[in-house]
């Protein structure tokens, strides 16, 4: 019997995004795999930075989710998202979000196995 998958930890997070038990090893980043993201709901407000060593940062509001065809295994997933009123698709493994956000666990664990 697999032990239970705890949402404190992060190869759990993303074990449980996957829909994987704990018996699961975690799988290569491939397009198939880029759904991690389904459990984030939108909008959510975050930010992204741009630049030399991130020195723009620009609040965005996240609407949604491109399909996994449309991102690649070093960009990841892209997000739908405004700045202002601009509409922009960004890399969801470079949003951030306010410590207190119900997101930052399910994006700190998707940016980790990303960028493992």
């Amino acid at each position: 019997m697999s032990r239970p998958l705890s949402e404190e930890d992060e190869e759990d997070r993303t074990r449980i995004a996957l829909g994987l038990t704990s018996d699961d090893p975690l799988p290569e980043v491939e397009r198939e795999t880029l759904l991690v993201a389904q459990r984030l709901t939108f909008p959510f407000t975050g930010e992204w930075s741009e630049g030399f060593l991130g020195s723009e940062t620009y609040l965005v509001q996240v609407t949604g989710l491109l399909g996994p065809d449309e991102g690649d295994e070093v960009s990841g997933l892209l997000c739908l998202a405004r700045r202002g009123m601009e509409r922009v698709e960004l890399p969801l493994a470079e949003i951030e979000v306010d410590e207190e956000s119900p997101h930052r666990p399910w994006l700190e664990s998707y940016a980790a196995w990303l960028l493992g």
